[in-house]
């Protein structure tokens, strides 16, 4: 149904101006190739692994003087020598942007299938499994801005995301979540800022059945006993169904100011207050269930934290570099919601017209209160990449990459993987339609 909500919506955009412009379509193939030392990050026995992979991608865009549409789909197919992490995934989705007097707004929607691995490495979730599995994510995105006056500017952010997880201990989940951000300037190198927020997170209800050892009152634990229990014909109260599910609402207030110091570095921060109401679903039905005996062993809590935002810009004509820094509550890879808090240095260097250099020093720290794997993930990550443009079709790149995990509770955890990568990729003229 939600696939089904994306394309509707997809469709009726690109309908509403099909004769407005011409089409442009872009396309292209990427060969790579993947070696990790440690792909199942164990501390006690590691595994390397190499992996060949195709990746095919292509749009169709569109712009005229007011708006801008693209269509995108991606394929990717990963074959490790270890073919319990081999899988195919998918993604395709649009956007939408329209412009009027002072402002614009834009939609964007997108379905994919994606690999639980990736995700979990990439947001700091609190297990890997043995082997990968896929999730399908569905997300609608809205965004409004407008200038209100020449000292005034407000932007709304309204999204959704679903995510269903084919991996066993994983929890189904809904995502939604709004955010206003306000600026008034006060000079050209000085803006003030504020945004307020509100999310709502809700894992779907997951069902469980719990069965008593009756063999003291002559009952075999065995699976006919159970559905004895099931139809009411054993003791009363020999089991039971459990239902369970976490929602969480989010409340935030931030604070803050953009400032320009020169040509070349900037600095924008935001900082507040988030008050988080937990609500945990947990009811159970004891067998035979026209007895309507209940237990509800729910609950509910509510905390106030302190969330903050910074970023410091560093721009120049052949440097790129930002150092950011944040804590929240947002979801992991797992998907769970926890308090996260991120720090990230990225540098991109242009050194001449046909090569750049790409670097990321990372660390990623989850304090996880709804899980069974740990009290904290703690995830550190060092990249670096060279790119070089053969001609206008051809590229190549080249990178390393070292991530280190570890979890202090329940078991000491700690271990690392390094992945190199190399890929080539063929992206010919865009076709005019």
């Amino acid at each position: 149904m939600k696939r089904l909500r994306v394309l509707i919506i997809m469709t009726y955009f690109f309908s509403q101006e099909l004769s407005a412009a011409r089409y442009t379509l872009d396309h292209s193939i990427s060969l790579l190739g993947r070696y990790e030392d440690n792909i199942s990050f164990s501390d006690v026995e590691k595994k390397n692994a190499s992996a060949g992979i195709i990746d095919i991608y292509g749009s169709l865009s569109q712009s005229t003087p007011i708006s801008e549409m693209n269509i995108f789909l991606n394929m990717n197919s990963t074959s490790y020598t270890d073919s319990v992490y081999n899988i195919d995934t998918q993604s395709f989705g649009f956007f939408y942007n329209r412009g009027f007097e002072n402002g614009s707004w834009s939609l964007r929607g997108s379905e994919a299938n994606r690999s639980d691995r990736e995700i979990n490495l990439a947001l700091g979730g609190g297990d890997l499994a043995s082997e990968d599995y896929q999730v399908d994510t569905q997300g609608l995105n809205f965004n409004f801005q407008n200038n209100l006056s020449e000292r005034q500017n407000i932007s709304i952010d309204i999204g959704f995301q679903g995510n269903d997880y084919e991996y066993p201990t994983r929890s189904d989940y809904d995502y939604w979540s709004s955010s206003t951000l306000w600026q008034f300037v006060i000079n050209q190198r000085l803006r003030l800022q504020g945004r307020v927020s509100y999310s709502n997170y809700l894992q779907k209800e997951k069902s469980s059945e719990v069965f008593f050892d009756l063999s003291g009152f002559g009952q075999p634990y065995t699976e006919e006993n159970h559905e004895q229990c099931r139809q009411g014909e054993t003791l009363p109260n020999c089991g039971y169904v459990r239902k369970t599910s976490f929602e969480q609402k989010n409340k935030g207030l931030q604070l803050g100011v953009y400032y320009i110091f020169n040509e070349l570095i900037s600095f924008d921060s935001l900082i507040g207050l988030s008050k988080i109401d937990n609500i945990f679903y947990d009811l159970q039905e004891y067998y035979p269930k026209d007895n309507g005996i209940f237990v509800d062993n729910g609950s509910e809590s509510n905390e106030t934290s302190t969330t903050y935002q910074v970023n410091l810009y560093h721009k120049k004509e052949t440097v790129d570099s930002t150092l950011s820094a944040s804590s929240s509550n947002r979801i992991g890879g797992d998907g769970e919601v926890s308090p996260t808090v991120e720090y990230s240095l990225s540098n991109k260097w242009q050194l001449d017209d046909k090569q750049s250099l790409v670097s990321e020093l990372g660390y990623l720290d989850r304090s996880l209160f709804n899980t069974t794997q740990g009290d904290k993930v703690k995830t550190k990550k060092i990249m670096i990449s060279y790119s070089y443009d053969i001609n206008p079709y051809w590229l190549v790149d080249i990178s390393y990459t070292h991530m280190k995990r570890s979890k202090p509770t329940p078991n000491d955890f700690n271990a690392s993987n390094n992945r190199i990568m190399f890929s080539i990729k063929w992206a010919p003229e865009k076709i005019q339609l």
